[in-house]
């Protein structure tokens, strides 16, 4: 049984939000939601081209409205990437969602994010993956309520793992 109606994912892009969500929420019967997907929905544009109109702040603030007015519950959530760049979203999300941080090293992030021009990455553009991750890393661990290690591939057994976590 879990603690809360909802489950959050948060974590740096290419953490397996999406893969790990897509999993847990099939694993416990209860309905997915993408945040990227969402966010394109709502602006009618790929992540990318948000990014590129709106600027980060824009995006940021548009992710932001999109996971605020998400009203739902027995939902797995998959949050971008720069959701915890929101500074009232974490604890919005806490009030009836597990914030589960999947925590990847930087040698996993570099080695599975490749497509940094075109993968809708909130980051300023001089800066690279690992400085986004000394940046962001920090706050994910605050505000993740239970977190795990997500730097293997996601098996059978990691998901019987991962539920154990949300279920203690």
């Amino acid at each position: 049984m879990l603690a809360k109606p909802n489950v959050a994912l948060i974590g740096m892009p290419g953490a397996g939000k999406s893969t790990v969500g897509r999993k847990l929420a099939q694993h416990y019967h209860m309905h997915f939601f993408d945040g990227d997907a969402l966010i394109e929905q709502a602006a009618g544009l790929p992540v990318q081209q948000v990014l590129e109109r709106w600027g980060m702040r824009g995006y940021c603030e548009l992710e932001s409205r999109v996971l605020r007015d998400l009203d739902t519950s027995n939902a797995v959530i998959s949050t971008g990437g720069s959701a915890v760049l929101s500074s009232g979203l974490m604890p919005h999300l806490a009030l009836n969602s597990v914030r589960l941080y999947l925590k990847i090293s930087p040698m996993t992030l570099v080695r599975r994010v490749k497509n940094t021009r075109t993968r809708g990455l909130v980051k300023h553009p001089s800066h690279h993956l690992l400085r986004l991750y000394q940046q962001r890393e920090p706050l994910y661990a605050r505000h993740g309520d239970i977190t795990f290690n997500n730097d293997a591939y996601f098996s059978a057994t990691a998901l019987s793992q991962l539920c154990q976590l949300l279920e203690s």
